[in-house]
């Protein structure tokens, strides 16, 4: 299978870190950890389209100035919807970095934020941002600031559930679940608060490298809250399909 890794501009990976891996010699990389667990020595991580590594490389990779390079990996043995590991992996060559423009990268954020957050109002501006009817910094800062008391609110709710099921063990499944229901709330009012910052951004700054910037680290961290709640493979694989689809069909159009 092909997949893709951002890398810097001396072909490394985790450069002067713990994990450190130069990418261009076309030596087999093999994980030291023996588990599967992401964000860990356990895999090497990768993803779906050269588009996304860049859309998430702000709370990733972090790297200034990226390569792209296409790995082929033996086989995928986690995936959270955001990024995949595998065990081992290969450097097959080198590809263009995709250019994704600011207003790309915010429609990505909307979108995607709209599967998981319908209050009617931030809906209401999320359309008319995609149809372009309204894109001012108003209209952005407004929504952003009424999905982000939202997310406040529910973040209470969650907080107040899991005390009661602390003290009310009756109580505790049916609590467990209004504590469940609320988090998830909190993270689909959270992306929705993140990409309605990121057309705020994208429309207030008078310069487009300093909006370019803010919006990709929103665009990031809304994707970041919509994984954060997955329960199964399941959802983690169909958020997959949903970032892939999303971004190709943005940038063929």
């Amino acid at each position: 299978m092909i997949k893709y890794k951002v890398i810097d501009q001396e072909g490394y990976s985790r450069k002067g870190e713990p994990g450190e891996t130069f990418w261009l010699d076309g030596v087999q990389k093999i994980a030291k950890g023996e588990g599967n667990v992401l964000c860990t020595d356990n895999v090497i991580h990768f993803y779906d389209h050269p588009a996304l590594a860049v859309l998430f490389n702000s709370i990733q990779a972090e790297i200034e100035n990226p390569r792209m390079i296409e790995i082929k990996i033996d086989e995928e043995v986690a995936h959270d919807g955001l990024k995949g590991g595998c065990k081992k992996a290969k450097f097959t060559k080198e590809i263009a970095v995709p250019q994704i423009t600011c207003e790309q990268k915010v429609e990505f954020a909307i979108r995607i934020s709209l599967k998981l957050y319908r209050e009617q109002s931030y809906v209401t501006w999320a359309q008319d941002w995609l149809t372009k009817k309204d894109r001012s910094a108003e209209s952005a800062e407004k929504a952003s600031k009424d999905a982000g008391d939202v997310a406040m609110a529910a973040s209470a709710a969650a907080r107040a559930v899991s005390a009661t099921a602390r003290t009310e063990s009756p109580a505790e499944k049916t609590a467990a679940m209004a504590e469940s229901t609320a988090r998830a709330a909190v993270m689909a009012a959270s992306a929705a608060e993140r990409a309605a910052s990121a057309a705020g951004n994208a429309a207030g700054s008078d310069e487009w490298i300093t909006a370019n910037v803010e919006s990709a680290e929103c665009v990031a961290w809304t994707a970041e809250w919509v994984t954060t709640n997955i329960e199964s493979a399941a959802k983690a694989n169909n958020l997959r399909l949903l970032f892939v689809e999303t971004i190709e069909d943005i940038l063929k159009n």
